[in-house]
């Protein structure tokens, strides 16, 4: 709830998600990126590193990430997510490209 309250207050940020398995568990994590309005540093926080229970599909990713992003409300504040170039990441980005309300 502190993150959810502090980013209220930043206009932009930037994300990078990974994901990874490790003994048959999928995992997806998610950080936050910003400048601090008041004090001009940079800031980070985890936003989310949840386990997948199914294949890391493009849609599964593209499902995830909004749902992790509109928890903290930053569907609209994303200037940009890094991620790697995996199959799965760029499909997950065309399902954000093909949404025009998602500003991802």
């Amino acid at each position: 709830d502190e993150v959810k309250a502090i980013l209220q207050n930043v206009e932009l940020v930037s994300t990078t998600a990974d994901s990874w398995t490790s003994h048959r568990r999928s995992f997806l994590g998610c950080t936050v990126h910003w400048i601090d309005p008041n004090t001009l540093e940079r800031k980070a926080a985890t936003l989310a590193c949840r386990e997948l229970m199914e294949k890391q599909t493009g849609r599964l990713l593209a499902r995830n990430l909004t749902d992790i992003f509109a928890e903290f409300s930053l569907l609209d504040k994303i200037t940009h997510c890094t991620t790697d170039n995996g199959r799965n990441y760029v499909a997950a980005f065309e399902h954000f490209a093909a949404d025009s309300t998602t500003r991802l």
